[in-house]
């Protein structure tokens, strides 16, 4: 017995795309996944001290992800046709979700801009798309993305790389978690962070740099500003 159909959506426009995408990037790209739980105790305490510039833990993310793609550079880098192409610019991606779809607005030079111009410009890129703006000028050139699952309780996620970009990171929720502290459990605001990476590009150890570096970044936000 067939089962009974409720609804035909055409697979068009943003949609199609999307699926177009992900599957030139399942096919193509052969990745691997690496997770890290990050202490986010001094990043809620730095996003909430510069509250006023509006800056959010998710700048951090962004400033601490784009100085980590310049120590890691590999990273920041995508395979067209028979070469390797190591991008000089770090144009961070990040992941906003709409009715119609995900789409992925562009901040470039973000490991040049300080966080109070990151939040703005990351505000604005944001704003647009879903004022259903799509200018080449805020989706093309992204070199490295970034998909925060958190706001909707997703702890852990491995995302499809968003080819033909070398990698993605998946945030996941902050939350309070019992860890071991000088031999006494306490609680800690930490999150886990999903790098998954094209293995054609780079392989498993440089790539657990560049996530360790994400982290120190984090965890330390002095270095971030």
């Amino acid at each position: 017995m067939e089962p009974k159909i409720k609804e035909k959506i055409p697979l068009k426009g943003i949609r199609a795309r999307i699926a177009t995408k992900m599957t030139q990037s399942w096919t193509n790209a052969p990745r691997v996944a690496e997770i890290v739980l990050i202490n986010m105790e001094n990043a809620k305490k730095a996003a909430d001290a510069q509250k006023q510039d509006g800056v959010t833990i998710n700048d951090l993310i962004i400033k601490s992800c784009a100085l980590a793609l310049k120590k890691q550079p590999l990273m920041n880098s995508a395979i067209i046709g028979e070469e390797i192409l190591v991008f000089e610019s770090i144009n961070v991606a990040f992941a906003v979700a709409l009715d119609e779809g995900l789409i992925t607005p562009v901040i470039p030079d973000a490991d040049a801009l300080d966080l109070k111009s990151l939040a703005a410009k990351r505000e604005d890129v944001a704003n647009r798309v879903r004022a259903g703006q799509r200018s080449a000028d805020i989706l093309t050139g992204g070199t490295f993305t970034i998909t925060n699952l958190g706001g909707f309780g997703i702890e852990i996620f491995t995302p499809i790389i968003n080819y033909p970009q070398c990698g993605i990171l998946g945030v996941g929720k902050a939350l309070q978690r019992p860890v071991v502290e000088d031999g006494k459990v306490v609680p800690q605001l930490n999150m886990y962070a999903s790098l998954v990476f094209d293995h054609r590009i780079i392989d498993g150890a440089p790539a657990a740099k560049f996530l360790n570096e994400i982290k120190t970044g984090l965890e330390k936000p002095e270095t971030l500003i």
